[in-house]
């Protein structure tokens, strides 16, 4: 299982992104098993997150949706260039 380094600014982009109603959580280190409790927690994940300004935040959220039992392999260059992507068209979380 993966764990995720978050700062506290990334934690509430995670809860806004799975839809969480907005809830202070201090950053620090989280299995992906927390973070899915923690959107489960905040009422999150009733929809399709949304896409976020920030490549490990979106690879947090990648990790929480995925039902495969195989989480993905982190490749920062390859979240960068994602949000590098979106960045025009102005549909971040």
């Amino acid at each position: 299982m993966t764990t995720h380094s978050l700062t506290t600014e990334q934690v509430q982009k995670f809860v806004d992104a799975v839809g969480g109603v907005p809830r202070l959580v201090a950053g620090g280190q989280f299995t992906t098993q927390q973070l899915k409790t923690l959107a489960e927690s905040v009422g999150g994940l009733q929809d399709w997150p949304k896409i976020t300004d920030n490549p490990e935040v979106n690879f947090a959220i990648d990790c929480v949706v995925e039902d495969e039992g195989e989480e993905p392999v982190y490749d920062k260059q390859l979240y960068i260039a994602e949000v590098k992507a979106l960045q025009s068209h102005g549909s971040f979380a």
